[in-house]
């Protein structure tokens, strides 16, 4: 999978790669079956994305006939396939999931909610950055709706498992300048910014890995190339009434970083989530901690409001901690679980 975009389909070859294990396994895991060569389903799939850049989503799986009955023995609770929605990459936030069988169609199917789907980028600009693989069938606006983009999904996700289908993106109403670049397959519209109503009142929810492994520090500072290795994240939200300006953000895990660049967001409209995260760019001291080490994360952000007034704000969170070792390797085979507080592991990614 590409590591550089976030994907409007990322969580469909998740769910296909949990098919294909649960479903298509033999008695013993791994152990495949003749069912599993040469398999194809279909998908359909859809966002309505709000004008705050959220996006509400239904993903269905069709197995067919032959198929549907295995996948439900294997898997009676339809919440499993949730269980792989996490996504790799960190910069939104996946809420109100559901899932439920369609007996009557062969089907899974899966709804969610993803905060922060799309990216404000300034000057009512919006961009949603699409699947590799998704191919452009064409624009239109519905009468009565939202202008529409309608995408062509084919691809093959390993174990003999194909998967192909469509998938359909219905931006907010008023929405212009609907484009789609081919090459960095990004979605892109015009959406006006409604005049502010009152002050921005944004609110942060700083989060942080329950675990880190000091002994492969650098991996935390490749970002975009190893997604899953981030160390810390913020979720920011405008509560308020207003527009919040220049949005910046940065951390310090103090004694062990300098402080990071500053993230610039230029606009966070009311009732929008921006989510922040952070791959550090470590000091080589902390591969030499072998005892439970707590560290301070240390958070800035500052906005403004339409009229210029400035807030700044800060916080922070405490990590540290080691682990022994089962704990370690189970965390470096496991690195998409949810994470709260922080520890230290000094182990090799991997180790048993």
């Amino acid at each position: 999978m590409s590591s550089s975009p976030r994907r409007l389909l990322a969580v469909l070859p998740l769910a296909i790669a949990l098919f294909a294990v649960s479903s298509l396994a033999g008695p013993r895991f791994g152990e495949r079956t003749a069912r599993a060569q040469d398999m194809t389903v279909q998908l359909i799939a859809g966002m309505n994305v709000g004008a705050s850049g959220d996006g509400k989503a239904r993903i269905e799986i069709i197995f067919g006939p032959a198929v549907f009955p295995k996948v439900k023995a294997n898997s009676p609770d339809p919440r499993k396939f949730l269980q792989s929605l996490a996504p790799d990459r960190a910069d939104y936030e996946m809420s109100q999931t559901s899932a439920r069988y369609d007996d009557v169609k062969g089907s899974v199917v899966l709804d969610m909610t993803e905060r922060a789907a799309a990216k404000n980028r300034g000057g009512g600009r919006w961009e949603l950055e699409s699947e590799p693989t998704a191919t452009l069938d064409r624009i239109g606006t519905p009468p009565g709706g939202g202008p529409t983009a309608w995408f062509r999904v084919k691809g093959d996700w390993g174990d003999g498992v194909k998967y192909q289908g469509q998938f359909t993106v219905v931006l907010p109403v008023g929405a212009t300048e609907v484009h789609f670049d081919e090459g960095t397959k990004v979605l892109s519209w015009q959406l006006t910014v409604a005049a502010s109503a009152g002050a921005p009142r944004m609110s942060a929810e700083l989060r942080t890995r329950d675990r880190m492994m000091s002994s492969i520090y650098k991996v935390y500072g490749l970002g975009s190339d190893l997604q899953a290795f981030w160390l810390a994240k913020t979720i920011f939200r405008n509560d308020g009434k207003g527009v919040a300006r220049n949005l910046r953000v940065r951390y310090r895990l103090q004694g062990y970083s300098d402080w990071s660049p500053w993230e610039k967001h230029p606009e966070v409209v009311p009732g929008q989530t921006v989510v922040s995260v952070l791959y550090p760019v470590l000091d080589a001291s902390i591969a030499k901690l072998k005892t439970n080490t707590p560290a301070n994360l240390l958070l800035e952000y500052t906005y403004e409001d339409d009229a210029g007034k400035r807030f700044d704000r800060h916080g922070q969170r405490t990590v540290g901690g080691r682990r022994d070792r089962r704990r370690a390797g189970r965390a470096a085979r496991h690195p998409r679980r949810k994470h709260r507080g922080g520890r230290f592991d000094h182990q090799l990614l991997g180790e048993r």
